[in-house]
């Protein structure tokens, strides 16, 4: 099955409402055809710019709620900190490495067992 993955982006995209972060999925949900497999993947890190860092316990509510509804939620990373919080406490199916070659670090601190997803462009 072909997988898309949906960038449900960082704090700025919900404004840190976890009310705001479940209505994303569910006009997600409303359109979702099941054809294809859909990956809810957020934005976690702790500073970038004028992106406003998501909060853990909205990601975690985001989350549980997909997955109630038989979606799969995983993260890009920009820091190990971040790493180490998407890692300890959920199951995700990849993990993706945030676009700056700076980062490509972390793909050493990632568990073999995990897949990660690099994205490369100018």
């Amino acid at each position: 099955m072909t997988q898309i993955i949906l960038d449900m982006g960082s704090g700025n995209t919900c404004r840190n409402d976890e009310k705001i972060g479940k209505r994303m999925i569910d006009e997600i949900v409303k359109i979702d055809t099941k054809i294809y497999s859909i990956v809810f993947k957020w934005q976690l890190f702790q500073k970038a710019g004028l992106n406003i860092p998501l909060e853990h316990g909205v990601f975690g509510y985001a989350y549980m709620y997909a997955k109630e509804l038989g979606y799969k939620t995983t993260a890009s990373i920009f820091d190990k900190k971040n790493l180490n919080f998407l890692l300890d406490w959920y199951e995700v199916p990849f993990v993706k490495i945030a676009n700056n070659r700076e980062l490509d670090w972390l793909i050493g601190e990632i568990p073999r067992k995990v897949p990660v997803y690099v994205s490369y462009g100018n």
